[in-house]
């Protein structure tokens, strides 16, 4: 991976990543980052990012995205080839999810389901100069941005 390359797709905390190609009812799996790796690390170009703007609450989003994975939402936009499916990010930004219009609303939800829903399996995390390794599936998140149209 080139310098730009990694730039590119380092992972920052409070990116929320989605299994972008998977089968369908794993397509959109997605986990929070929280700097639980000590150095720089990048996602794989199998995952898409999600970073929200300031304003919305990426713990929110992770849930939502969990939502979104777990009733199908994300397998009726996704495109089957063979036996992968895949999310792929315009059809992701295309999606209209309802979304609490204020930060405070949506890290109030998050607070909520975060006491009764299970995290997600992580997904994988790689360091630009060394093997990958899985990550804890949860944290705490500040904001990172909402799909097009939320």
């Amino acid at each position: 991976m080139t310098d730009g390359q990694f730039a590119h797709f380092q992972v920052r905390s409070g990116d929320v990543l989605l299994n972008e190609g998977q089968s369908l009812e794993l397509v959109g799996r997605c986990s929070l980052y929280s700097d639980e790796y000590p150095g720089p690390c990048a996602m794989q170009n199998q995952l898409l990012r999600f970073r929200a703007r300031q304003g919305v609450s990426a713990s929110f989003s992770s849930h939502l995205f969990r939502h979104c994975q777990q009733k199908g939402v994300f397998a009726r936009v996704a495109l089957q080839t063979t036996s992968i499916a895949h999310l792929g990010g315009s059809r992701f930004e295309r999606l209209r999810l309802a979304w609490p219009t204020t930060e405070r609303e949506q890290r109030a939800i998050a607070g909520a389901l975060s006491m009764w829903m299970p995290c997600s399996p992580s997904s994988t995390i790689s360091s630009p100069r060394s093997a990958t390794s899985n990550r804890p599936p949860c944290s705490n998140f500040s904001p990172a941005k909402p799909p097009a149209g939320v």
